[in-house]
């Protein structure tokens, strides 16, 4: 117990870092590790962009799951990327012939709700073998607006002891230690409680040897025989058992991987929004565009100034967070929106020729269009940007893209 107290940082049992080449996924790079991912692992896959994390829940865990007859749940954390996910389970079952249901599909928003619907998604998520937990950067990013990231992230944690949590994002470094710190945490007070229930247990079981059935007391040699026979029954061994269990520790599994893109992304600066709707609607780069702000009211701000330079509007699509509400904009932009989000979702790839988005599309949403080779960034936030960077998936080794960064 003193020991567990000290302790700062779980057991690792696993862990691998290696750079990794174009062709390399992560289905190939892990192979069949997975199979020895017992209860009570944490682990970690820090991996970039299109590197094959959706393939490799579909195509491994899942079926690995199948084959043990448990079940599985992935959590998401943006609706766009569940409807992705969703067609490409139900893809995935169609080619199986697979009519059980043994993979969920929740996004984090469920859990943090209340009502039957919140519920229901807590007790599935009790019942899984396995839960996924993909895009995880989104319990500290999402926790700077919504408090309900909170209440997600506290249930889920506490879930480690029956299950095999996986973490999965591109931009693991900040969200990693406080997994890990808020886990260790659980497991010292679960500790703490478990000690003080197995002390009461064995207390009472010396208790009921003390006396023999007529409530005389025995004498503390016959009692302590008594005890000693009781502690060998099977009763009191399958007891202990389940006391070490509660008492052992969480194991960390880390994979992390990294890909150079340097040779594929050519870096360009702009210092001012008149600067933006020059380079887009100058028409000197070729290509589609891919445009995201940090705020609805400027992305609102840089359509109008790119339609002012004489690009027709039907070839620009605007997403926010709001873009299929009515207060989002006129019904001709709206049904633009849609038709672009479903499509997106749908082909992973652009209708328009210039997409300008907020943040709604940057986590998840794989864009595969070898035609879009201007992407546009600003945020400062580390995590962000590579999310944002990572929409864009490269489909063949020669493709490559104009990255354009505001200074």
């Amino acid at each position: 117990m003193e020991d567990l107290e000290n302790l700062e940082k779980l057991p690792v049992t696993e862990v691998e870092a290696s750079n990794v080449r174009f062709c390399d996924t992560l289905s190939g790079i892990l192979g069949s590790r997975y199979e020895t991912w017992e209860k009570r692992d944490i682990v970690f896959i820090h991996a970039p962009t299109g590197f094959g994390k959706t393939f490799f829940c579909l195509e491994e865990l899942y079926e690995w799951a199948m084959k043990q007859g448990v079940e599985i749940a992935i959590l998401v954390n943006r609706r766009l990327l569940k409807e992705q996910l969703r067609k490409d389970i139900r893809e995935h079952d169609l080619r199986m012939n697979r009519r059980e249901i043994f993979l969920h599909l929740f996004s984090y928003q469920q859990l943090e709700a209340d009502g039957e619907d919140a519920e229901r998604c807590r007790e599935i998520l009790k019942s899984c073998r396995y839960i996924i937990c993909d895009e995880c950067h989104y319990f500290l990013m999402d926790a700077l607006f919504n408090p309900g990231v909170q209440r997600s992230f506290d249930f889920i944690s506490t879930l480690y002891t029956d299950t095999t949590l996986v973490f999965m994002s591109a931009t693991m470094e900040h969200i990693r230690p406080l997994i890990e710190k808020h886990i260790l945490e659980l497991q010292k007070s679960r500790m703490a409680e478990c000690e003080k229930e197995k002390k009461e247990y064995d207390d009472g079981v010396y208790e009921k040897c003390r006396y023999k059935r007529n409530g005389q007391e025995r004498s503390f040699m016959k009692s302590t025989e008594e005890y000693e026979k009781a502690r060998k029954s099977w009763e009191y061994q399958e007891q202990m058992e389940f006391y070490e269990k509660q008492i052992a520790l969480p194991r960390i599994r880390e994979y992390r991987y990294i890909r150079d893109m340097v040779d594929k992304i050519t870096v360009k600066y702009f210092q001012a929004e008149e600067g933006l709707t020059d380079l887009i609607a100058g028409g000197s780069l070729p290509g589609k565009w891919l445009v995201f702000v940090p705020s609805k009211k400027f992305g609102k701000k840089i359509r109008e100034g790119v339609i002012e330079k004489g690009v027709d509007a039907r070839k620009i699509a605007y997403i926010d967070a709001e873009y299929d509400a009515f207060s989002a904009a006129d019904e001709s932009v709206r049904q633009r929106a849609r038709e672009e989000v479903h499509n997106i979702v749908q082909t992973g790839r652009l209708q328009c020729q210039i997409l300008i988005t907020t943040s709604v599309l940057d986590n998840g949403v794989n864009i595969k269009d070898s035609q879009v080779t201007n992407i546009v960034l600003m945020t400062e936030n580390e995590d962000e940007f590579m999310q944002m960077l990572g929409r864009r998936r490269f489909t063949s080794q020669n493709e490559t893209i104009n990255l354009f960064i505001f200074m």
